[in-house]
């Protein structure tokens, strides 16, 4: 049955305020994405508002240390009056990604010419492709990984040919295999682009849409810059882990890079796969606070598209499995809605399971309830002491556009982060 849009029913109001960025950290991200002279006055701000020094920047809650490249880069022509330690520090950071930038992209000439010598068709994804195709310079980027969209019945194929590369595989079987390089370079063979079935509907269309592109002086194939928008967006939601700010970095660039992608067939895609409730708080964030081309248009269509019932309640299990049990159920804003949320995350119907990606058979069903039960108590109480922690050094959390009776508009204040 249909509902009249995305964050309605039980999608908390507030739990994308697990995903959105902090005031903090948009000043963090503002400063990497404005001008010159905006940039400085932006982190100027965010030493004076949020105590900024190099341990925040280093390991403070905010999420910083990705960024230290892409700082630089936005700092390093009038560095006057910044803190001499903060200089040292990102001017090391971008050393240091200079030089890690030169061995990725070795190692990864090496991987997609043994990849090309064994006939293993491939779509780079995530950083490798941003970094090279959004980025001013590639090593602004962070690059933690390698990631490459390979079709199911050749990931055998995929993994010997990285072998040969000097990728060794610890567990060749898994879903999405994945392998490191003597030199501690990962590699990720995705066989569909996210970890939650429910939003890789329709996904084989990607390999007929792929583009040419250069990554590391190698002409490879990619997603197109809409599919790539909607990837990055989805991702940061819904990923297996959390990437930190990157997603906001990534996505801002790459409308930079495309100003003007297929904003028709972006809302076609977010709406057939389900993802427009994910995709609506993040986009309408980029467009409010950082200033991204996004045609208000497409933001009311995204903001009213309809939903399932199991396009929410897969939202809400990857939301809170990437960004943290602890962090939603605090993002509630109350114990009535912190119960609710923790008996569908203990207790989520086969199907929402099964979207999610948290089983793929009837077996893993099964044994999904009570290991879900278990890993609820011990990650709510590993992540209470580390909320407890932090609580004392976060911002508040910036306000996204919409109408403010729309659910899912505004996240709440002084909220922390695993």
């Amino acid at each position: 049955m249909k509902s009249p849009g995305p964050g309605t029913a039980f999608l908390p109001d507030r739990l994308f305020s697990c995903v959105l960025p902090t005031a903090c950290q948009t000043l963090l991200l503002e400063t990497c994405l404005r001008d010159p002279a905006r940039a400085k006055a932006s982190f100027t701000a965010w030493i004076e508002e949020c105590s900024g020094g190099v341990e925040q920047l280093a390991r403070g809650p905010d999420e910083a240390r990705s960024l230290g490249p892409m700082l630089w880069a936005a700092l390093r022509r009038d560095p006057t009056g910044l803190p001499r330690s903060i200089q040292t520090y990102l001017r090391a950071a971008a050393g240091r990604e200079q030089e890690r930038t030169r061995v990725f992209a070795a190692l990864f000439d090496r991987l997609l010419a043994a990849m090309d010598a064994a006939g293993v068709p491939v779509l780079v994804l995530k950083g490798a492709a941003l970094a090279w195709s959004a980025y001013a310079e590639p090593w602004h980027r962070h690059c933690h990984d390698l990631d490459l969209l390979v079709a199911p019945d050749r990931l055998l194929d995929a993994l010997l040919a990285a072998g040969e590369a000097g990728f060794i595989s610890p567990n060749p079987g898994a879903p999405r295999p994945e392998a490191v390089h003597p030199s501690g370079l990962p590699l990720v063979l995705h066989p569909a682009p996210h970890v939650a079935p429910h939003y890789n509907r329709g996904h084989r269309v990607l390999w007929e849409k792929a583009v040419p592109i250069r990554v590391a002086g190698r002409r490879v194939r990619g997603l197109p810059p809409h599919e790539n928008l909607l990837h990055v967006l989805v991702h940061a939601a819904t990923g297996s882990r959390r990437n930190g700010l990157l997603w906001a970095t990534d996505a801002r660039r790459l409308l930079d890079a495309h100003p003007e992608p297929d904003w028709e067939a972006f809302r076609n895609r977010a709406t057939e796969s389900g993802a427009a409730v994910v995709v609506y708080p993040l986009l309408a964030f980029l467009a409010t606070n950082l200033e991204a081309p996004v045609p208000p248009s497409i933001l009311e269509e995204l903001r009213t598209a309809p939903s399932t019932s199991l396009d929410r309640a897969t939202a809400v299990l990857r939301i809170c499995r990437t960004t943290g049990f602890a962090p939603c159920l605090e993002a509630c804003g109350n114990p009535v809605r912190s119960a609710a949320l923790a008996a569908r995350l203990a207790l989520p119907s086969p199907r929402t399971l099964l979207a999610a990606g948290e089983a793929a058979t009837p077996n893993e069903l099964i044994a999904a309830y009570p290991r879900r039960v278990l890993r609820g108590v011990s990650r709510l109480w590993q992540g209470r002491r580390r909320t407890l922690r932090r609580r004392s050094s976060r911002g508040s959390v910036v306000q996204v556009a919409g109408p403010p009776d729309q659910p899912g508009n505004q996240a709440p204040e002084n909220h922390e982060k695993e």
